[in-house]
């Protein structure tokens, strides 16, 4: 049976203190607020694989200890 590779979830309103805890604790990593964002989403719903394009955000998941991949790569 063919299942969609992608499906929508709601997000918990901690997400932005989730975000706040990170820069707090990144010390001298700095992360554009959109990736910020990005990866504390992927936290509160315990994904820490990223796929991705743009090496930037790449670099900031790889500090925050995710895995990313990056598509045709």
């Amino acid at each position: 049976m063919a299942r969609d590779p992608f499906h929508f979830a709601r997000l918990p309103g901690s997400l932005f203190e989730t975000a706040i805890q990170r820069d707090a604790a990144a010390g001298r990593c700095h992360f554009r607020t959109l990736d910020r964002l990005h990866l504390s989403a992927m936290e509160e719903l315990g994904i820490f694989r990223l796929m991705s394009n743009d090496t930037r955000q790449a670099k900031d998941a790889t500090e925050a200890g995710c895995q990313v991949m990056v598509p045709g790569g």
